[in-house]
Formats: C-alpha cells, structure tokens, sequence
C-alpha cells in the first residue's frame, strides 16, 4: 500500500470517529503530492496548523485545494516564500528576494510541502 493510501484510510476513520462524536465538519490534511514530496532533495518541510476553518457542511479537504488550485491564495503564497527561504538555507543560496521569481514558482513550492491541522474541527465546538 502506498502513502498516500495509508493516510487516507487514516483520514476516512479518523473523520469518522469525528462524525460519531458529533462533530459536523472536518478538515483534512498531508502532504500536498506524494510524487513531487518523495522526489525533492532539499529538506521536507510540514507545516503545522492551529485551527482550521471552513463554511462547507461536509467538511474540507485543504490539500487537494492546494493540489488543485491553479494559483495559491494569499496565506500559501507567504507559505511559498517561507519554504523558499528554508530550501534556499540549505543549499547555502542566500538569495535577494524576487517577487516575480517566486510568483512563478510558488504553485510548485507548495505542491512539495505537506500541512497538519492541530485541530480537525473548525474553531466552534461541534461544528
């Protein structure tokens, strides 16, 4: 089985058990692609999460949005410049910031991260 199937499983019990203590919504997490994660050679970098918000009723699965979205909103752009900064660090390619550089890239940076929601649920209790 692979990864990705694992956290999966993991996920659907998880929501689940969520469900059944009476919670309506939940968030789901993890890396963003298994093929670009497994295939990077600088640093893998997760980002963890306080809370997580949403307004649909069936809950919201934040990387496949990632995944899916053509350009990443304004948070996971600054999330983009950050992981930027931490492959640059390690690489010893202390680099002048480039907006536009970035810009082009940042869809890429995202899609080799992986993001934890501490917090399944959204902020309300039992929503």
């Amino acid at each position: 089985m692979s990864r990705e199937t694992d956290i999966k499983l993991l996920m659907d019990d998880w929501e689940e058990k969520h469900k059944n203590n009476g919670y309506k919504r939940f968030i789901r997490d993890g890396i963003v692609c298994e093929e670009k994660w497994e295939a990077q050679h600088t640093p893998r970098v997760c980002y963890f999460l306080k809370e997580a918000y949403t307004s649909n009723e069936n809950g919201y699965n934040l990387v496949e949005d990632l995944h899916d979205c053509e350009r990443p909103w304004t948070m996971w752009r600054k999330v983009a410049i950050w992981t930027q900064a931490i492959y640059n660090a390690f690489n010893d390619n202390i680099c002048e910031y480039d907006d536009e550089v970035l810009r082009s890239k940042e869809k890429a940076i995202i899609d080799r991260i992986a993001v934890v929601n501490v917090k399944k649920k959204q902020w309300r209790k039992r929503i």
